[in-house]
């Protein structure tokens, strides 16, 4: 979730603190290229951000519903 959009991974991972969801917010809001891990040190769970392509995805399953022999 907002792979380009650090207030909404600030928001979501927002109150989640007690179950280990532990933000650092310079990393959240300059996640670098790639995978890049957003959480802290202590934080016992990984919170990633990760690069997709949507376009593609969209283009995949398309090709085959419509029975694109090429996807």
């Amino acid at each position: 979730i907002g792979e380009h959009a650090a207030a909404i991974r600030r928001e979501v991972c927002q109150g989640l603190e007690h179950l280990g969801l532990i933000l650092n917010p310079e990393a959240n809001q300059h996640p670098g290229p790639g995978i890049a891990a957003l959480h802290t040190e202590t934080s016992p769970i990984q919170i990633l951000v990760a690069p997709t392509d949507e376009e593609w995805e969209i283009a995949h399953q398309t090709g085959a519903v419509i029975g694109d022999t090429e996807h």
